[in-house]
């Protein structure tokens, strides 16, 4: 996660360079300008995996580790003296109860030789990053025929119930009659592959066809590999000579053997929108009409150049059960005693099918199949959940993996969401933008890069739409994603899940740069606290816990915070150690008192938001936020529930983009022109 740090720090040195608040000392801003020119000339050359053809080979990624760490040490360095200074120079211009001193200078000169060491180290690992990129080439398939996919005869022999999809199974059915190009789109382990099968061997395709072959192509196919696997499946006399052919006499055949037949031809695992039109573009047809071709994907922009596309579903809770028993038990009947429990276990798999075969193939070879041993496995933090969720992460790595490097820390970072939790779109780019890890490219603002960028992951079935209109409203993950984020943002030190109290929680805590706790908050506060010393660089705290009724202590001294999300925790009276985090960007608290007017100490921030507790009845009495407030000039989110703004004087917010919750009597010519 090399490119999201770059991301982090470049937009940091920039904020610094451009703040109206910061006087930067000479020589200083001369220092820092050319660690912002290292740090650019860092970033192009990671965009360089994304347009090579390399493969992420294991040296890569030891680079992509080694700029990643070297990366977030000079980030911490940077801001840590940068919060030090802003500290110190506030206290010293604070006294009693007047306003402060909004202005501060920075004198960074002891930091020229970490930025020297690092332009040394970066320009080391540079080198040998480009070297690794052009020595190392993408994983080739074997051509040798006597691997290929499996021919009809296997799936005819081997075909088992198909159990669930049905309706879905007549609809693409009936589509491949009349069209020629079809496709079935959906997540990984979703069923794609196992619908084909079905439409592969069913009766009436069998007596629709004259032949029919069966294609695997992934993300580095060969064509010649591809037409010797159809050769091998249409037409079983080949004799060997011909496999060997090259690819242009391999297509002349194939077209020879083809065209006059009526032919269904499925490509299994097709990655590359193009891929159809180039197979068409070397095979000529004399009639076209006498092809069929089923495609399946994980990606719509494939999908989408067939003449029709099917999305598959998801199975519901009758069609998931029914699976789980048909693996576990087969023939046989489910004991009565253990119905409820593998109903659990079933739903728990979230309908997706891959997740219910493999836990149904644990449960079967389980040493024992008592009630006991279900209703432990029918917890979703299970053994069995897990074992399972280690098993198909291979089948799901390549949806991660294929994306570009501005787009994997956007994916990762949904984890740090509950399993199974419906996100708003408009929280989930706030987030993004306040943690530094997108940036506008070239012309448009922000909002509209994060709005394309989960508009791709949605269409690489990545990330699941629970309710849209023009755009996505809200969005997540679905379960076996949620643990894949999880647990590859652990391994990179990009987040940390705390999610459980009875477990260890300190372990895996050490040098994480996000925290998201899932569990009781308190418990989880203290785990924090016990483990301070090896989180103090932590640039985030997500409380996404249950709603806790009592005030906790905020970490006040993890100074490098830029987000926190605090609106499950009810506070009576205002945390006042949280405006010790200068480098806040996001603060979202549940607090019905009046904010302090010393708030415009976090200059850095861009989303205040702050809700009351519904509990509270208000006093009637008019509320107001403080004058201070027009003071905070990078404020783009402004959402204070039940409070008036002041008359800003001629002040004026000139980022600020949303104005929520406010009263209405706010809303005035005056106010909205100046906001």
């Amino acid at each position: 996660m090399a490119y999201a740090a770059v991301i982090s720090l470049k937009q940091t040195i920039k904020r610094l360079l451009n703040s109206s608040h910061i006087s930067i000392l000479p020589p200083s801003r001369e220092t820092l300008e050319f660690a912002y020119e290292e740090v650019l000339s860092l970033q192009e050359v990671l965009e360089k995996f994304d347009t090579s053809n390399s493969s992420s080979s294991e040296r890569v990624n030891v680079l992509d580790e080694q700029i990643r760490e070297a990366v977030c040490q000079l980030e911490d360095l940077l801001e840590t003296n940068v919060s030090n200074q802003l500290l110190s120079q506030s206290e010293e211009s604070c006294l009693g109860g007047e306003s402060c001193t909004f202005s501060f200078s920075l004198n960074l000169q002891e930091l020229k030789h970490d930025i020297d060491s690092f332009s040394y180290l970066v320009y080391k690992l540079k080198e040998e990053y480009i070297n690794e990129l052009s020595s190392s080439l993408p994983n080739e398939e074997d051509d040798d025929i006597n691997i290929s996919v499996p021919s009809r005869i296997y799936f005819e022999r081997n075909k088992s119930k198909m159990v669930g999809l049905c309706d879905q199974f007549c609809e693409i059915r009936d589509r491949i009659m009349g069209k020629n190009i079809v496709s079935l789109l959906g997540m990984a382990g979703i069923g794609k592959t196992t619908l084909a099968k079905e439409i592969f061997v069913d009766p009436l395709v069998l007596n629709r066809f004259d032949c029919r072959a069966w294609v695997t192509v992934g993300p580095n196919y060969k064509l010649e590999r591809i037409m010797k696997d159809i050769l091998a499946q249409v037409n079983p006399d080949i004799n060997d000579t011909m496999l060997v052919e090259g690819e242009n006499k391999l297509a002349q055949y194939l077209s020879k053997v083809l065209n006059g037949r009526t032919h269904l031809v499925v490509f299994d695992d097709v990655w590359i929108p193009h891929f159809i039109f180039e197979f068409l573009r070397i095979i000529s047809y004399d009639s076209y009409d006498c092809c069929r071709f089923l495609i399946t994907t994980r990606l719509r922009k494939v999908a989408i150049r067939s003449n029709t596309y099917l999305q598959v579903r998801l199975l519901n809770k009758e069609e998931s059960w029914n699976l789980l028993r048909e693996k576990v038990f087969s023939q046989y009947s489910c004991p009565p005693q253990l119905e409820k429990a593998g109903k659990k276990i079933a739903e728990n798999c979230d309908g997706l099918p891959l997740t219910i075969v493999t836990v149904a193939e644990l449960l079967s070879n389980a040493d024992e199949m008592t009630l006991e041993y279900w209703n432990k496995a029918a917890e979703i933090e299970s053994s069995v959940f897990n074992d399972a969720y280690d098993q198909i992460s291979k089948v799901l790595l390549p949806s991660y993996k294929c994306l570009s490097q501005r787009l994997k820390a956007c994916f990762l970072y949904m984890g740090v969401f509950p399993q199974n939790s419906e996100i708003p779109r408009s929280k989930l780019i706030k987030l993004w933008s306040a943690e530094g890890i997108i940036e506008p490219i070239k012309l448009g603002t922000l909002d509209d890069f994060a709005d394309k960028y989960l508009k791709v992951l949605v269409s690489r079935s990545l990330v699941m739409v629970f309710e849209k209109s023009s755009r996505v409203k809200t969005c997540g993950l679905h379960s076996v994603f949620w643990q894949l984020c999880k647990r590859e943002a652990e391994k990179i030190k990009f987040f940390h899940v705390l999610s459980s109290y009875t477990h260890s929680l300190a372990k895996g805590i050490t040098c994480q740069r996000r925290l998201s706790i899932l569990n009781n908050t308190l418990f989880a506060i203290r785990d924090v606290y016990n483990t301070m010393t090896s989180i103090l660089t932590a640039r985030s705290l997500l409380c996404y816990g249950p709603p806790h009724q009592y005030p906790v202590q905020i970490c006040s001294d993890l100074r490098l915070l830029r987000v926190l999300d605090a609106l499950t925790i009810r506070f009576y009276e205002f945390p006042m150690e949280v405006l010790k985090l200068v480098q806040l960007r996001y603060l979202a608290l549940t607090y019905n008192g009046k904010l302090p007017p010393s708030i415009f100490k976090l200059w850095n921030l861009q989303f205040l938001i702050v809700h009351q507790h519904v509990n509270i009845k208000s006093s009637g009495s008019q509320s107001f936020l403080p004058i201070e407030i027009w003071d905070m000039k990078e404020l783009k989110h402004l959402q204070i529930m039940g409070s008036n703004l002041q008359d800003p004087c001629g002040a004026l917010l000139p980022n600020l983009l949303t104005l929520l919750d406010v009263s209405t009597h706010n809303c005035t010519k005056g106010i909205l022109k100046e906001s």
